[in-house]
């Protein structure tokens, strides 16, 4: 049997996540791309390594081609446009389950537009917060679940993607503590800059809050790229830093410390996720309906803090 899977979207995340399914993929697999913009087809080809002839792919400039049932679907559009994209292409086609890139929508009212008109959906839609699925951050999870408790979480750095990124961070905090109802999360923006996408922006500032009597503060602040992580928990401590030559961690655990962590590209990691939901109906990324709470809260913090005008974050 072959698996279906459509892209829709193939900007720089939609292109990782086909290389993957085509360098890796080793079962058949069909791949119906969906992009409007037909520059893409040279990109989709310059990500190939070598041919692969158990994956077949097309390259549609519309949705609505002739009516096709999907095993996966990911929906790898800007936030502004996903819910547009996905109504679309669930008017033309039926689909399994579906992956929806983060931010997964920068509106409120847009989830509940989502969860309203596709009920049946919920349950077998996923959101790509990819930490909780590494190896590195399951295993770490274990190590605390099973004899240590956590304490406060921290993230600080420079310019990476407070806005874009915090929901990777707040995924990967309420996997840690087994919790996604966060009781307080408050922002503080100072500061307004372009994104790295035309026509959406990026904050400075700061956001914090808490679970389980257990805290969490995410800093970011102008500059080259710099990613630093800190976990207390109540018996030890473990500092992580992003580097171009992988995650260094150093702990006052001795199975955590002195390691270089080559953490996993996106396009090393879709087609695991796909053959996993083909064979065993599910996968290691957290369910719709656990990363929409985060997604509420976060936007709410944010809006508190810019004004937003209709509960709008131009984020994506």
């Amino acid at each position: 049997m072959v698996i279906k899977v459509a892209i829709i979207g193939c900007g720089a995340i939609g292109l990782r996540h086909f290389q993957s399914i085509y360098n890796q993929a080793d079962e058949s697999v069909n791949i119906d791309i969906f992009d409007v913009d037909k520059t893409k087809l040279e990109s989709i080809k310059s990500v190939i390594d070598k041919e692969n002839p158990l994956v077949q792919y097309q390259f549609n400039q519309t949705i609505d081609i002739a009516k096709n049932n999907y095993h996966v679907a990911i929906v790898a559009t800007t936030a502004s446009y996903r819910l547009a994209a996905l109504d679309e292409f669930l008017t033309h086609h039926n689909v399994e389950n579906i992956i929806l890139e983060k931010v997964v929508f920068n509106k409120k009212e847009h989830f509940l537009a989502f969860e309203s008109s596709h009920p049946n959906l919920l349950k077998n839609t996923y959101v790509n917060c990819n930490l909780r699925s590494t190896e590195f951050y399951m295993s770490l999870k274990n190590e605390i679940t099973d004899k240590e408790n956590l304490v406060s979480f921290e993230v600080q750095g420079k310019s990476w993607g407070l806005g874009c990124n915090t929901i990777h961070f707040l995924d990967l905090f309420s996997f840690l503590i087994d919790d996604v109802e966060i009781e307080s999360m408050r922002s503080h923006v100072s500061d307004i800059v372009p994104a790295k996408r035309t026509s959406y922006v990026e904050f400075l500032g700061t956001i914090e809050g808490s679970a389980k009597n257990k805290d969490f503060v995410f800093k970011c602040e102008s500059g080259d790229f710099e990613l630093k992580i800190k976990i207390n928990t109540n018996k030890n401590l473990y500092k992580f830093n992003d580097t171009s030559n992988g995650l260094l961690v150093e702990s006052s655990n001795p199975k955590f410390n002195n390691l270089n962590i080559k953490m996993p590209f996106q396009s090393q990691m879709t087609y695991q996720v796909i053959k996993s939901l083909y064979i065993k109906d599910g996968c290691n990324l957290p369910l719709y309906e656990v990363s929409r709470d985060l997604h509420v809260q976060m936007l709410d913090a944010f809006f508190n803090e810019i004004k937003s005008e209709n509960d709008f974050c131009n984020i994506t």
